[in-house]
């Protein structure tokens, strides 16, 4: 199955998985439209040892245009994919899904096999273009030609690099059993990487021209000429040689003719690095990147809004009679600042490597999400995982460090096989394999989430039905490394958060005990009437019970009767006992200082009353 957005909606559109030739030309040509309107375009780290594609994902940011809504925005680019259908998000995340039409000029998945691959490689220009998918304007002719002439040479050397590339595989996966973690499970260190020694021809970038401006406002113009003032680099760092061309040169084909995905994710890795280096001058960065964001929401207008019809979001909107053809899908995801982009871009790479690292680190209260990496306050989250979350970090390096994977080369390119990515996923000290554990039963224990997975992703099954059990079968990561309390620690030492994480479980866990006094402690110790008419047995209680929840649970002091301290350790937390002794004890003269203020209230309304 591919693409499945479009599938239900009426009227449904077939967007079926895209064979990986095709993918990578028309993920170029997608690529090349969209520089037009947007100055970052990246695409992440394919995941390993995939034939086809499901559909063609984009991270863009700092938009050419202006548009006063989020549906207009979308339409805009619509209009310059040339999309047959859309569908627009109406959520916390700008994103957007669009159905293309499959190019003439590349063969359907039913026509498609070797004779098609080999033709593919060496695909001639149609002489008059049928539509924006039937290549790319003139403008892009020289890339074309270069990525095919690349994609040809690759083709014709597949089978002579066969046994080498196994080779080599093989040498990686004995290489990576070498990094894995063997000291003390307390520390969570790792044989450190000579980072900054890596060769710069590893970030070899394509030129592409640069993109057309798209007519604007004279205010947008304004502030896109700021805009245009700054240094910009797409990897959230600034270089002083740098040129604005460079964000259009985030392409390249590998000898394998697989895409390096901009090397964008090894370059955010490497000047995040460099950044470290650089501390003299973090607040002035830190700054100018404020800034720049207050200036990106005033040309957005009332994007981060999204004023929209919440139920016309999941609703398709078709923008030209779908043909014949079959379509593609294209998920767009548009991010507000660079760091944002460089984060998703980092945590979107290498397709389920993510799905594998968060069951891992999982059980040691970490997450990671689409925000960034998260540790879990255990007193918190059996009530609300989202609320126990505190931010870690969002650097790529920082992420790697703490989880211990190295980083290097591993994030340049996608990796050679599953295999390959999941030795690399093993280095993690977090990962251990029980030595005696019933298959059967561990598998009736995975969540649902998991047991999702194991459905709709052949990666997580193939670890869970094949990687594990070897694992287990070769004696392999018996030793559990760390502990949950190791890790907090840990975090709590590396990163900025303790006041954070204290002050976050200190006042959750306090109001889950207001909310116990109010709705147990008080309701039990202040009974209702039993007789329902008793209307003075019932005012009664109602002023009680509101004067007890301001006096216990709100400080309050106008009923002149105050609540102890001693009602709170040491910490702050209530002490339960103690306030139930309190109401038993002081409940009759509260209750009688609470009717005596309602009815001086009530005669001071009557003498206010016209007569």
């Amino acid at each position: 199955m591919g693409g499945t957005v479009f599938i239900h909606k009426d009227p449904p559109l077939y967007t079926p998985r895209i064979p990986e030739g095709v993918y990578f030309e028309v993920r170029q040509r997608i690529i090349n439209r969209l520089l037009i309107v947007f100055k970052a375009v990246v695409v992440p780290i394919e995941g390993p040892a995939k034939k086809d594609y499901g559909d063609v994902d984009v991270l863009v940011s700092r938009a050419r245009f202006y548009t006063k809504t989020r549906h207009d925005f979308w339409l805009r680019v619509s209009e310059e994919l040339g999309a047959t259908a859309m569908i627009s998000q109406y959520r916390k995340e700008f994103i957007a899904h669009f159905a293309i039409p499959w190019p003439h000029d590349l063969p359907i998945p039913s026509e498609y096999d070797e004779a098609a691959e080999a033709k593919l490689a060496s695909l001639a220009r149609p002489a008059k273009r049928t539509g924006p998918w039937d290549f790319a304007g003139p403008e892009f002719a020289e890339l074309s030609t270069a990525a095919r002439s690349a994609r040809s040479a690759a083709t014709a050397g597949v089978e002579s690099s066969t046994a080498a590339d196994s080779s080599a595989s093989a040498e990686s996966s004995a290489s990576l059993r070498q990094l894995t973690y063997a000291g003390p499970s307390t520390e969570m260190q790792l044989p450190k990487l000579d980072l900054q020694a890596q060769s710069e021809q590893g970030f070899q970038q394509q030129q592409l021209p640069r993109a057309p401006e798209v007519p604007l406002t004279i205010k947008a113009q304004a502030r896109l000429l700021s805009l245009e003032a700054e240094s910009f680099d797409a990897l959230a760092d600034t270089d002083d040689d740098s040129d604005d061309d460079s964000v259009h040169s985030q392409e390249t084909v590998t000898p394998r003719g697989r895409s390096r995905s901009f090397a964008a994710v090894g370059q955010v890795i490497q000047r995040a690095l460099s950044r470290k280096s650089r501390t003299a001058n973090s607040q002035e960065e830190d700054a100018s990147e404020g800034g720049s964001e207050n200036i990106s929401r005033d040309i957005f207008g009332d994007l981060r809004t999204g004023r929209q019809n919440k139920d016309a979001s999941s609703q398709i909107t078709i923008i030209q009679t779908p043909g014949d053809r079959p379509h593609i899908q294209v998920d767009i995801h548009y991010l507000h600042t660079m760091k944002q982009l460089n984060y998703l871009l980092f945590h979107q790479a290498h397709g389920d490597i993510w799905q594998l690292l968060g069951s891992i680190i999982r059980p040691y209260g970490l997450t990671a999400d689409h925000e960034g990496l998260h540790i879990r306050i255990p007193e918190v989250e059996s009530f609300d995982r989202k609320k126990a979350r505190v931010l870690l970090t969002q650097d790529p390096v920082e992420i790697l460090e703490f989880l211990g994977l190295p980083s290097g080369d591993f994030w340049h390119e996608p990796f050679k096989s599953l295999n390959e990515m999941f030795e690399y996923v093993a280095i993690c000290p977090m990962f251990w394999v029980p030595p005696q554990v019933d298959e059967e039963e561990e598998s009736q224990s995975l969540r649902s989430n998991d047991r999702r997975r194991m459905k709709q992703r052949p990666a997580y099954r193939k670890w869970v039905e094949e990687f594990k059990p070897r694992c287990r079968a070769e004696g392999r990561f018996a030793r559990e490394r760390t502990t949950r309390d190791e890790v907090r620690q840990m975090a709590t030492d590396r990163f900025t958060i303790r006041d954070k994480y204290e002050k976050t479980k200190f006042e959750f866990i306090v109001d889950r005990q207001k909310l116990h006094i109010r709705n147990e402690i008080i309701k039990k110790l202040c009974p209702a009437p039993e007789d329902r008419a008793d209307k003075h047995g019932i005012l009664y209680r109602g002023c009680l019970v509101k004067a007890l929840k301001e006096i216990i649970c709100d400080a309050e002091d106008k009923y002149k009767i105050h609540a102890p301290s001693t009602i709170l350790d040491n910490e702050g937390y209530y002490i339960m006992e103690r306030v139930e002794a309190f109401i038993a004890h002081y409940k009759d003269a509260i209750g009688a200082r609470a009717m005596e203020m309602h009815h001086g209230q009530s005669k001071g309304k009557n003498r206010l009353m016209p007569s």
